[in-house]
């Protein structure tokens, strides 16, 4: 295992309770559970907020404060009924309700020794065993839902995510594996092949469970929720553990204190988080790659590239910035659907995720440029078709209100063909405007740089840097042309081309641009009401030249 810290946990767990077993002590769950996580807290106090301490010591402690309780007041009383059920001397010892279940049982038994071959005391023992394995089943069934409804808030909060498939395979898996381990020790012991062989068929059953429930495909997508339904959710669980300590016949009561609040958890019906009559443009840091959302003055929400997709040779997908990345920073925002998924080219640090947003998000349209005819571009386009998506392929000069917005269309110009490799001036580039205030989003432009700004580029507030801020991106003449006031950047923190240039950087310094990088701030957003333009950056930083620069010049902090 490696000493990984779950195993430690558990470890040391099983450690404490094999010691006071010795030690002829009562082992009570919650006091264990308490014991070993004030220990590994003391060793390393931010495990706390990790997500395998949330998991682990959730599902135990709901085990403790749920599940044992319950399957006292429904199973229990018939398991405790079920020992020696052929032997009636043992009757007078037992409460009153195992009595009557012992009596209701043997009648049971009784009753078909009548009809069937085999005698009371067989069927008896027989009727005993079966129904040993019915609550044994019906116990992991139950302790799994406890569990997988506790743990319904963290698989939320750090993964967004939501199964109920564990309850289904929880009890296949935990009877293989134990009659795995059983015959395992068996074939170790005695050195028999058919234990061994025994010991890898309930292996294979076991995976073939896990492989067959988990292709259902009946994980679904949840956004974080507020933390007003997070902290009710755990108090819910909490009272509702304590009252259920208190209550005798009605079990089933403290179970709908936390119902509802679980319902809202999973549901989420809760509006995105944005600021309606802005137009905003946050560009997400998705390292040496690139993506841009947009959300216009109505609510409408467009994601313009997906960041990168990066694949081993064998083909196994290693990382997927549009679902890695993208998807999470939009579900913690509360946006469940996109109107607009855009590609600007089909290099795969821009184009890379976008397949798995299109999946997972469901855009009404795919906005593609008109040269991009690369494999990856097309096989987007298909992919967009087959999930039923409006595919439009934009080309300079296309002007349309969109939003509450105005957006122009200024690349890929109209000589450019359409060729089948990828290239950064076949980059979709667009100009959106509300009010005085517009963004210009550039792609990966590089040679047609400057006839783009020769041919009339209205001006903008924000620029989006060409080309991750290379040397042969962001002329004079653009800055000329489009005179931002802001500029953003879409670089990897110590990437190895150097990006953004120094030379861009001077030259934006020179023309008094106020510029962001994901490399340094992190995500940044921009914001317009159509005539004050706001930045509101993860981190603030300024290296000692911008900030004398700035003092010389009598520049005030930035707004």
């Amino acid at each position: 295992t490696g000493g990984r810290l779950p195993v430690l946990r558990a470890a040391g767990g099983l450690t404490l309770f094999l010691i006071g077993s010795w030690c002829f002590r009562r082992p009570r769950l919650l006091n264990l559970l308490a014991v070993v996580a004030i220990v590994f807290l003391v060793i390393d106090p931010e495990q706390l907020f990790e997500a395998s301490f949330h998991l682990s010591f959730l599902a135990v402690g709901v085990i403790g404060a749920w599940g044992l309780p319950l399957l006292e007041r429904t199973t229990g009383p018939v398991a405790a009924a079920l020992r020696g059920l052929a032997d009636e001397d043992r009757d007078p010892g037992l409460r009153p309700e195992i009595q009557r279940w012992r009596v209701e049982l043997r009648l049971i038994a009784d009753t078909i020794a009548l009809w069937v071959v085999g005698g009371r005391r067989f069927w008896r023992r027989a009727l005993a065993v079966f129904l040993r394995g019915v609550i044994h089943v019906w116990e992991l069934v139950l302790v799994s839902a406890i569990i997988q409804a506790a743990l319904a808030l963290p698989l939320v909060v750090h993964f967004q995510r939501f199964s109920w498939t564990a309850v289904a395979a929880n009890p296949v898996v935990v009877l293989a594996m134990t009659s795995a381990l059983q015959a395992g020790l068996a074939a170790l012991v005695t050195g028999s092949a058919a234990a061994a062989s025994v010991a890898a068929a309930a292996a294979d059953v076991a995976m073939g469970a896990v492989e067959a429930i988990a292709g259902w495909g009946t994980s679904w997508r949840v956004p974080p929720p507020p933390q007003w339904v997070a902290a009710g959710f755990l108090a819910a669980l909490a009272g509702g553990a304590a009252w259920l300590r208190r209550v005798g016949r009605r079990w089933w009561a403290p179970v709908l204190l936390p119902a509802p609040l679980l319902a809202v958890l999973l549901l989420h019906p809760f509006p995105p988080r944005i600021e309606p009559g802005v137009l905003e443009l946050t560009m997400i840091d998705v390292g040496q790659a690139e993506s841009l959302l947009l959300v216009f003055p109505d609510g409408r929400t467009a994601v313009v590239d997906g960041g990168a997709l990066r694949i081993s040779p064998d083909g196994e997908v290693l990382f997927d910035a549009g679902a890695e990345v993208v998807a999470p920073y939009l579900w913690r925002r509360s946006i469940r659907r996109l109107d607009v998924i855009a590609s600007s080219h089909g290099h795969q640090d821009h184009i890379g995720g976008l397949r798995s947003l299109l999946r997972l998000f469901r855009p009404a349209e795919l906005w593609l440029s008109a040269a991009a005819g690369d494999p990856a571009t097309v096989s987007l386009e298909a992919e967009a078709r087959r999930l039923g998506v409006k595919v439009i392929r934009r080309r300079a000069g296309e002007r349309f209100d969109y939003g509450g917005a105005r957006v122009r269309v200024l690349a890929p110009l109209a000589g450019r063909k359409a060729s089948g490799e990828a290239g950064n001036d076949d980059s979709l580039v667009l100009h959106v405007q509300f009010g005085r205030r517009g963004f210009l989003l550039t792609g990966d432009i590089e040679a047609v740089e400057r006839r783009i700004a020769a041919s009339g580029l209205p001006r903008a507030a924000v620029l989006k840097v060409p080309h991750h801020g290379s040397r042969t991106s962001t002329g004079e003449a653009l800055l000329r042309a489009v005179r931002p006031a802001m500029a953003a950047v879409s670089a990897g923190y110590a990437n190895p081309y150097g990006f953004p240039a120094r030379d861009v950087l001077e030259r934006l310094a020179a023309a008094r641009v106020l510029t962001f990088s994901t490399s340094r701030n992190g995500l940044v957003s921009f914001r317009t009401d159509g005539w004050r333009v706001w930045a509101d950056p993860m981190r603030w930083f300024r290296s000692r030249g911008e900030r004398e620069a700035r003092r010389r010049d009598g520049a005030g902090p930035p707004t």
